[in-house]
């Protein structure tokens, strides 16, 4: 299973895949979604439907299976997860910050779901001001791709 960060959504709406140019790409995420191929976490989901745009209004029409809630099973990939960005490495505020957005449910739903995160955001190991998805995901074992290569594993072609 996929889990979608919002900037593989964000981004894609506001440069290469607008739902003007490739609305094949909407409509592929909602038949993946009803194969459970596809989903998305519920604070994900709350920042996207916090905008006031078509994104926003598309996420709005989607069923509410469509986002994952978290429960108590999490609970211990969280644990992991916080420990892991308070170790020292990163800034205090990097730390608070991380844990307070949509990215550390991503991760942390990934690692208890054993899914596979998909964000366009790219690695910056040695960043200490901000912690991002791909080294998260890196440190604890969560496979980490981008919405191309979801895409190319699922063999989409767009039309």
């Amino acid at each position: 299973m996929y889990l979608l960060d919002a900037d593989s959504m964000i981004d894609a709406k506001n440069r290469y895949y607008g739902f003007d140019i490739a609305p094949g790409y909407w409509d592929w995420l909602v038949a993946a979604h009803h194969r459970g191929t596809v989903h998305t976490v519920k604070s994900v989901r709350d920042e996207v439907e916090l905008g006031n745009d078509q994104l926003a209004m598309w996420m709005k029409g989607l069923p509410k299976g469509f986002s994952i809630s978290p429960t108590a099973g999490d609970a211990t990939a969280f644990e992991t997860l916080a420990t892991w960005a308070e170790a020292g490495y990163f800034k205090d505020s990097a730390a608070s910050e991380f844990q307070s957005k949509g990215d550390f449910f991503l991760v942390g739903q990934s690692l208890s779901n054993n899914s596979v995160v998909v964000t366009n955001e790219l690695s910056e190991p040695n960043r200490k001001s901000r912690v991002k998805i791909p080294d998260a995901c890196d440190h604890l074992g969560v496979e980490c791709i981008t919405a191309f290569e979801m895409l190319r594993r699922e063999r989409v072609q767009l039309k």
